[in-house]
C-alpha cells in the first residue's frame, strides 16, 4: 500500500499568523500527519512562589499557554480531519486549498462543511522554500516597482562609483521582498460567505465584500451551511478580484543553436490571474537583434509559448545574453523579468582527457557564478579555456564545457578555487569498517572532576557591545573566550589571591553563552563549595558579569549543557564589596549579576587588574590565574568477534560534501517511461488535486561524482596532475539504482561504484582547478538515444568546494528550474535538472 507521509518535526510555523498556511500547505503536499509547530512555543511550565497562611511560601509550577495555541485551535476547528480536495487555482495564484467537509449522516462528507484556506505566499511559511514552488518568479507589484527603481539607480551610477555601492544595489535587486498591497476580494453573499483570521475570529465584510490581504498569513473561508453555499463560495472565489500581483509567471528556455544559425528562444508565459490579460511586450536580449511580438493576449490561467527569433548580432564571448522583459498590462499591472540566457550546444569533437583544456578552444562556455560578476575579464577567461584564471577570481566562479563524439560524452570545468584539497578516499574499495569506533574505546568520567578548557578567538566587530573592549587599543574589541573542550561539559579557572588582600572577581559571560550555565565557587584546599549561581540566559542580550569576593586559593567551575558551550571572555579584579558593617562580603558568595554593563567594562571593572582573553593579562603582584585540566578516562576493549558499530562523526561521501569535486547529472528519461527513475513513486510528486512541479520531484536519471583520490588512498598530491589511477568517476544515480547516500556499510547495489571505462583528469594551477572527464556511451544509453535522434537532453553540473563556498550549480537561479532534488546529498541546496542542451 501507499507509504504514509509524516511531517515529524519541521517546526515551520512558530508564529500564529502562519499556522493556517502551514497546516493547509502540508495537507496539500500529501502529508498524512502534520506537526509543524514547536511544542515549547505553545506551552511552558513557569515556576512561581505562592505565599501561605503561616507566612512561608511554596514553589509551584504554573502552565503558561502562548497565543499560538489559539491559532492551533482555529486550525483544528476549521481543518482538523477534513480531507484536502484540490488547489483552487492549479495554474495561477494565490494558493487556495479546498478541504471537503467532515462525514455527516451515512458517513459521506457534508457538502456544506468545507473550508478554503487562501494564502498569498505559501513559500514564505516554510524555511528555505522561496524557490521551491511553481510561479516562483511572480512578485507583488510593489516589489516590481521597487526593483525598477533600483535598476535605474544602478544604471545611473558613474563609471568610477565605489564597488561596494554597486554590490549593495545588486544585492538589493536580488533580495526578494514579501508580498505587500496584494488582495483578493469577493462578495460575502449577504453573509453566506464568512471569513476568519488566524485566531478563528470572524472578519467582517467591507461594503458587502470580503477582502483578503495576500501575504504569508492563511485565511479561512467557510459558509453559513445553507444548501449549496459551499459550491457557490468556490465559484465566487474563482471569479474573485485579484490585485497587486505581477500578472505573468515567466519561464525562459535557452537557445540550443548558435547565434549565426538564427536560433529561437522560447518564453513560457503564464497568466496567473483568473481573468483575461492583454498588454504590450518589450524585449531585449543583450546586443542581439530579435523578432518578437509587441502585444500579447492570454486567457485566464493560460500558459503560452512565445518564440523569440534571433535575426542578427554577434555571439558573446562568455555565451551570456542578458534578457530584459517588460509586459505592461495597464490596469492589471506590469510584469518585469531579467535573466541571463545562453546558447546551450554540446560541441562535436574528440577530446584528449589529460588536464589540458587547449583542445576545448571554441567550445561554448557555460558560466557558473555565485554572484553577478560581469566584465571583460570574465568574457576573456570564458572564451579561452586553456588560460589560467586571474588572481582576482579566487572563488565563486567556474566555467563548464561539454562535447561528444561517437565514443564518449566529454565534460570539463575550470574552477576558481583558492583552497587546495588533496582529494578523498577511493569509494570503490573504501574500508567501511574504518568509519566506526576503533577496537579500543575511551570512556570519560563526566562527573564534577572532568574539566577541559580551550581558548577560541574570532574577528571582532568594533560596534558589537557584546564583545569586550580592548584593554589598550581605543575603539577596538576582543572576541576571545575560554570554553569547555569536548568531551567535558565544564571547565575551571583557578584564582589565587594573597591572604589579607580580598578583592572582587568578576567574570564576563558573552551574549547567548549562559543558557543552562551553572557557576560554582570552591575552596581548593578543602574542596568545600562556597557559592553557586545559575545565570538567566534569557536576559543575556549584551553579556553579563558573575561576581563574588575572593581571597585565598579558589576554583571557579563553569558548566553547561553539551548542546551549548558556555564560555568566559574576561576576568576583572576590583576592590571587595563591603557589607552593612563595613566588612568584605563573605568569600565565594555570588553577588547580584550585572546584566547592563555589556562589553563596555573600562571605567567599571578591572581597577586592580584584568585578563581579557586573547590579550596579555595585567594582574596584581601575587595574583595568579590558571586553567586546570582534569580528565579521568577508562579504556574499553571491543569484544572479540563482535562487529563494531556507531559512526564516527563525518564519514566521507562520494557526492563530495566535504571535498573538492564536481558532480554531473542527466535528465534523459521522460516521466511515465518504464525506465523512469521515479518508477511507481512518480505520483507522489504530484499529489491528487495539485499540479506538476507543486512538490519535489525526481529529475535526474544519471549522476556521477568526479573525485580526486587523496595520496594516502593511492592518488596524487594537490599540486600534481591526477589521472585515472589517481581519480575516480563514481556512479551515484542510474536507472534501477535506488536513491541512497552511500554511507559506510549501507548495503551495496550492483549498479553503484566506479565507472571502469571512463577517463578523468584533475589538476591545479595556482587558484585554478581543472577537471576533465569522458563518460562512455555504454554508461548513459538514454542520453545516447537522444543524441542519435537529435533531441535535446537536460543536463546540469555542480561544483563542490571543501571550503563550503555555496551552491555552484549550472541550473541555479534559472527560471526553468526550481530548488529540488537534482543531486546528492539531499540536504544541500540543489536546483532541478531542467536546462536543455542541443547537439552539434
Amino acid at each position: 500500500g501507499r507509504v504514509l507521509i509524516w511531517d515529524t518535526e519541521s517546526w515551520a510555523a512558530n508564529t500564529e499568523e502562519t499556522i493556517a498556511a502551514m497546516v493547509a500547505g502540508c495537507a496539500s503536499f500529501g502529508y498524512d500527519r502534520i506537526v509543524g509547530t514547536y511544542g515549547g512555543g505553545t506551552l511552558n511550565q513557569l515556576e512561581a512562589r505562592i505565599p501561605t497562611e503561616n507566612g512561608d511560601s511554596v514553589r509551584v509550577t504554573v502552565p503558561h499557554a502562548w497565543p499560538i495555541n489559539a491559532a492551533i485551535a482555529a486550525s483544528q476547528a476549521f481543518l482538523g480531519e477534513r480531507p484536502f480536495r484540490e488547489l483552487l487555482f492549479r495554474n495561477g495564484l494565490p494558493w487556495g486549498m479546498v478541504f471537503d467537509g467532515l462525514p455527516g449522516a451515512g458517513g459521506t462528507p457534508n457538502p456544506e462543511d468545507g473550508t478554503v484556506v487562501v494564502v498569498g505566499e505559501l513559500a514564505r511559511v516554510f524555511p528555505g522554500a522561496l524557490e521551491k514552488f511553481p510561479f516562483r518568479t511572480v512578485r507583488c507589484l510593489a516589489e516590481v516597482a521597487h526593483e525598477t527603481e533600483l535598476r535605474d539607480r544602478l544604471a545611473a551610477l558613474p563609471a568610477d562609483a565605489p564597488t561596494e555601492q554597486r554590490a549593495e544595489l545588486r544585492q538589493a535587486i536580488d533580495d526578494g521582498e514579501p508580498f505587500a498591497g496584494a488582495t483578493l476580494t469577493l462578495p460575502d453573499a449577504d453573509g453566506a460567505f464568512r471569513l476568519f483570521g488566524t485566531y478563528g475570529n470572524r472578519i467582517p465584510a467591507e461594503n458587502g465584500n470580503l477582502v483578503l490581504p495576500l501575504t504569508k498569513q492563511g485565511w479561512y473561508l467557510r459558509t453559513d451551511g445553507s444548501p449549496g453555499s459551499f459550491a457557490r463560495l468556490l465559484e465566487a472565489l474563482r471569479r474573485a478580484r485579484i490585485e497587486g500581483l505581477e500578472p505573468l509567471a515567466t519561464v525562459c528556455r535557452d537557445m540550443t543553436d548558435p547565434v549565426p544559425a538564427g536560433p529561437t528562444l522560447n518564453l513560457e508565459l503564464t497568466n496567473i490571474l483568473n481573468r483575461p490579460l492583454s498588454g504590450t511586450l518589450t524585449l531585449t536580449l543583450g546586443n542581439l537583434r530579435i523578432e518578437a511580438p509587441t502585444s500579447l493576449t492570454l486567457a485566464p490561467h493560460q500558459t503560452r509559448t512565445v518564440p523569440i527569433r534571433i535575426v542578427g548580432g554577434q555571439p558573446s564571448p562568455d555565451n551570456t545574453y542578458p534578457l530584459a522583459l517588460v509586459f505592461d498590462a495597464g490596469p492589471d499591472g506590469k510584469a518585469v523579468h531579467h535573466e541571463d540566457m545562453h546558447v546551450n550546444r554540446i560541441s562535436r569533437r574528440t577530446v584528449t582527457v589529460d588536464g589540458d583544456l587547449a583542445d576545448w578552444q571554441g567550445t561554448l562556455p557555460q558560466p557558473i557564478r555565485l554572484t553577478a560578476q560581469t566584465g571583460a575579464t570574465l568574457e576573456e577567461v570564458a572564451w579561452f579555456p586553456y588560460r589560467k584564471l586571474p588572481a582576482s577570481l579566487s572563488s565563486g566562479f567556474a566555467t563548464a564545457y561539454m562535447a561528444h563524439d561517437d565514443a564518449f560524452f566529454y565534460f570539463a570545468a575550470r574552477i576558481a578555487d583558492e583552497t587546495p584539497d588533496d582529494g578523498t578516499v577511493r569509494f570503490d574499495n573504501r574500508d567501511d569498517n574504518a568509519y566506526y569506533y576503533p577496537p579500543v574505546s575511551i570512556e570519560f568520567d563526566q562527573g564534577a572532576s572532568l574539566m577541559a578548557t580551550e581558548a577560541v578567538a574570532d574577528t571582532a566587530d568594533p560596534a558589537d557591545t557584546g564583545l569586550l573592549q580592548h584593554p589598550t587599543d581605543e575603539g577596538k574589541r576582543v572576541n576571545g573566550q575560554w570554553q569547555y573542550e569536548m568531551p567535558s561539559t565544564a571547565f575551571g579557572i583557578d584564582v589565587s589571591i594573597p591572604g589579607g588582600q580580598p578583592c572582587q572577581v568578576a567574570f564576563f559571560i558573552p551574549p547567548w553563552h549562559s543558557h543552562g550555565m551553572t557557576f560554582e565557587v570552591y575552596d581548593r584546599k578543602t574542596g568545600r563549595r562556597l557559592g553557586r549561581e545559575t545565570a538567566d540566559g534569557a536576559r543575556n542580550y549584551h553579556g553579563l558579569y558573575l561576581k563574588c569576593n575572593a581571597e585565598g586559593d579558589l576554583r571557579f567551575r563553569v558548566s553547561g549543557p553539551a548542546w551549548r558551550r558556555v564560555s568566559v571572555a574576561g576576568i576583572f579584579l576590583d576592590p571587595p564589596v563591603m557589607d552593612d558593617r563595613g566588612r568584605p562580603v563573605k568569600t565565594g558568595k555570588v553577588l547580584p549579576i550585572d546584566y547592563d554593563t555589556s562589553g563596555n567594562w573600562r571605567g567599571t571593572y578591572g581597577r586592580q587588574g584584568f585578563h581579557v582573553i586573547g590579550t596579555d593579562p595585567r594582574l596584581p603582584d601575587g595574583v595568579t590565574v590558571t586553567v586546570p585540566r582534569v580528565v579521568a578516562r577508562k579504556e574499553h576493549v571491543w569484544p572479540e568477534g563482535v562487529r563494531r558499530y556507531s559512526y564516527r562523526r563525518h564519514p566521507e561521501l562520494p557526492s563530495g560534501t566535504n571535498t573538492d569535486n564536481v558532480q554531473i547529472a542527466f535528465n534523459a528519461i521522460p516521466a511515465g517511461d518504464p525506465d523512469s527513475i521515479c518508477g511507481p513513486w512518480e505520483s507522489l510528486a504530484f499529489p491528487p488535486g495539485t499540479r506538476p512541479g507543486y512538490t519535489n520531484y525526481d529529475c535526474t536519471d544519471y549522476e556521477y561524482a568526479l573525485n580526486r583520490v587523496a595520496p594516502e588512498y593511492g592518488g596524487s598530491p594537490a599540486g600534481a596532475l591526477a589521472m585515472d589511477a589517481g581519480t575516480e568517476i563514481f556512479r551515484l544515480r542510474a536507472p534501477g539504482l535506488p536513491r541512497k547516500h552511500f554511507y559506510p556499510r549501507q548495503p551495496r547495489h550492483p549498479l553503484e561504484g566506479a565507472v571502469r571505462d571512463g577517463r578523468l583528469a584533475s589538476r591545479r594551477d595556482g587558484n585554478t582547478r581543472i577537471v576533465e572527464c569522458a563518460i562512455p556511451w555504454s554508461e548513459i544509453p538514454h542520453v545516447k538515444a537522444l543524441r542519435d535522434a537529435a533531441k535535446p537532453v537536460k543536463f546540469t553540473c555542480r561544483v563542490n568546494d571543501q571550503a563550503g563556498k555555496g551552491c555552484m550549480e549550472l541550473a541555479r537561479g534559472r527560471s526553468v528550474a526550481k530548488r529540488g532534488y537534482a543531486f546528492h546529498v539531499d540536504w544541500e541546496e540543489h536546483w532541478t535538472n531542467e536546462v536543455e542542451f542541443g547537439w552539434e
